[in-house]
């Protein structure tokens, strides 16, 4: 489900062509002005679809082939490289900071970092470690999933094993963790499961886990398919996530173990976003397959409103920098803005077409990797 192509095979199951039920997608955008642009080098490699940059410290930090590199907000002055692994794999997953540490989870290494100075602090490998899980890291522990349902937490300084779980010990077949949140004293885990040995049998589990045990505490499954992909975000009582397999945004009460709402699919569209939808106040922003992006009321479920965004292929992740919410075409492409205000939409013509990483936000800057740089753009 993280290939465009399968994604777009769900619009043909609702009867709905991206193509053919949207207008082009405008170029009129204001553009976007460059504040930086610093060349990667060696580590550069076009066509990889790279983790969201994270901005901590005055830096950003980007996932480059062996690891990660971090340069300064202002400048895009390199201030270092730190190599987590020697295979030459370039880096796919999901960076998490906490205090001085940056932490990142990918095949075939996990390992953590100094971010002042870019020091590697540890690193080794773990089994069927991946970078599709969205891990979570708090001020005691850095917590991984992978594509053997085993969840780990572990000591971020060190990498020491606090503890390990499996979170479907009866699992036949295919049970990946795609994302984890942290709420109180509970670890929540999202996984897509294959519940027979059928391609088309996948159900999603919420699993709650006490964060500083490990112990599982309960697990919540979808009533038919399904599956969770990205973290669940949590607010007030929800937990609200991503189903790939369902092609809906759903909340489930995570007290109750009961659904509170989920959004619709039919041939006017659905939600399938590639990553975790935004959580702004009382909304959640998603940038779908089926090209368009969503507004929902987090409380209710209720769509507020969707703008068709591309009339072909799919959306990929989606930030918000000051009035926009940026999307990149899944994979790699143009920046697509929309405005959250008057809801126009329109490929950013500043900015070539070979953005190849997710986007990353922060403080009006949108933060991106190229064919052969990472750059930084004024919003």
């Amino acid at each position: 489900m993280h290939r465009a192509s399968a994604l777009l095979l769900l619009a043909g199951s609702f009867g709905w062509s991206c193509s053919e039920a949207s207008p082009t997608a405008r170029s009129g955008a204001s553009p976007m002005t460059r504040v930086w642009s610093t060349p990667l080098g060696g580590d550069a490699e076009e066509g990889r679809w790279t983790g969201i940059p994270v901005v901590t410290h005055g830096l950003v930090l980007f996932g480059i082939r062996g690891g990660i590199a971090a340069f300064d907000t202002a400048t895009g002055r390199e201030a270092w490289r730190a190599k987590l692994w020697s295979s030459g794999n370039h880096a796919y997953g999901y960076i998490r900071t906490a205090g001085d540490k940056a932490c990142l989870e990918d095949w075939p290494a996990v390992g953590c970092v100094d971010i002042a100075t870019g020091t590697v602090l540890w690193a080794r490998g773990i089994a069927n470690s991946t970078g599709n899980c969205e891990t979570e890291i708090d001020g005691s522990a850095w917590y991984i999933g992978t594509d053997s349902h085993m969840v780990y937490a572990l000591e971020p300084a060190s990498g020491r094993q606090l503890w390990a779980t499996d979170i479907n010990p009866g699992a036949q077949f295919s049970s990946r963790v795609y994302g984890l949140a942290v709420s109180g004293d509970t670890l929540y885990a999202t996984t897509v499961r294959l519940a027979t040995e059928a391609s088309n049998s996948s159900v999603g589990d919420l699993v709650g886990l006490d964060r500083k045990t490990g112990k599982v505490l309960f697990t919540y499954t979808t009533p038919g398919k399904g599956g969770f992909q990205g973290h669940p975000t949590i607010r007030g009582r929800l937990a609200i996530m991503n189903d790939g397999y369902a092609s809906i945004l759903i909340a489930i009460d995570r007290f109750a173990l009961t659904e509170a709402w989920r959004t619709a699919a039919d041939s006017s569209g659905y939600i399938n976003s590639e990553t975790s939808p935004v959580l702004v106040g009382d909304t959640i922003f998603a940038a779908s397959s089926d090209t368009q992006v969503y507004s929902v009321n987090a409380n209710t479920g209720a769509l507020q409103w969707r703008v068709i965004a591309l009339t072909h292929d799919s959306l990929g992740s989606l930030d918000v920098c000051g009035q926009r919410l940026l999307a990149v075409e899944f994979g790699g492409g143009y920046i697509i803005a929309v405005d959250r205000t008057s809801h126009e939409s329109g490929i950013i013509p500043s900015i070539p077409r070979d953005v190849h990483s997710r986007i990353g936000a922060a403080n009006g800057i949108a933060y991106f990797e190229t064919t052969n740089a990472v750059a930084a753009y004024r919003c």
